[in-house]
């Protein structure tokens, strides 16, 4: 038992100092975007000033080939605010973990409400994957039918391919699987402390 709480603690510390994480690098992508709108992306973002590439899934695109310095200022905004919203989601599936952690740091994994809290995390990583698969099938689309054509000169063939990732699906069914687990170790419980 004494194990179980020292581990329970140990993660706690580790998921709160995540989520501090979080919330700073909300705040850094707020103040850069206040920035941007007060004194505009295109003092902030001009090629010559800032330089920075992107590269994913065999695409590299460098600032100078994205256009303008107000369509650089637009993409940067779309991939902060994406950032910032998964940032935010992060941080809200480390406060279900922590509220999951809570009982065990007591020693009391089978407290009322465990159950729920796993429940509530498998319904969370099934949004999140959705979410995440339909992101990321829309900024493959962006970077491969509107940024990639200004680099080049003619015409541009691009092809898109997209695997849509399904392993959320399976975590999600082994927090539901711990959901019914935990929910039975709480009637246990229940019927235990009645009987005492």
């Amino acid at each position: 038992m004494e194990q179980m709480k020292r581990t329970a603690r140990g993660l706690d510390v580790v998921f709160k100092i995540l989520a501090i994480l979080a919330i700073v690098g909300i705040a850094i992508l707020a103040v850069i975007n206040i920035a941007g709108f007060a004194v505009g992306y295109d003092k902030l973002y001009e090629p010559k000033a800032v330089s920075f590439s992107i590269s994913t899934q065999g695409y590299h695109i460098d600032a100078k080939d994205l256009g303008t310095p107000q369509q650089i200022g637009s993409f940067i905004l779309m991939l902060s605010l994406s950032a910032a919203v998964s940032l935010a989601a992060v941080w809200y599936g480390i406060r279900i973990i922590r509220h999951i952690l809570a009982p065990m740091k007591e020693g009391q994994p089978f407290r009322e409400g465990v159950g729920r809290d796993f429940r509530k995390l498998g319904w969370f990583v099934i949004a999140y994957g959705i979410v995440y698969n339909i992101f990321d099938l829309f900024i493959k689309n962006l970077l491969a039918f509107r940024l990639l054509p200004i680099a080049g000169d003619g015409p541009v063939t691009v092809g898109i391919e997209h695997r849509l990732d399904l392993t959320f699906l399976i975590i999600a069914f082994i927090l539901f699987l711990c959901s019914y687990i935990f929910r039975y170790g709480e009637e246990l419980q229940q019927l235990s402390d009645e009987t005492v």
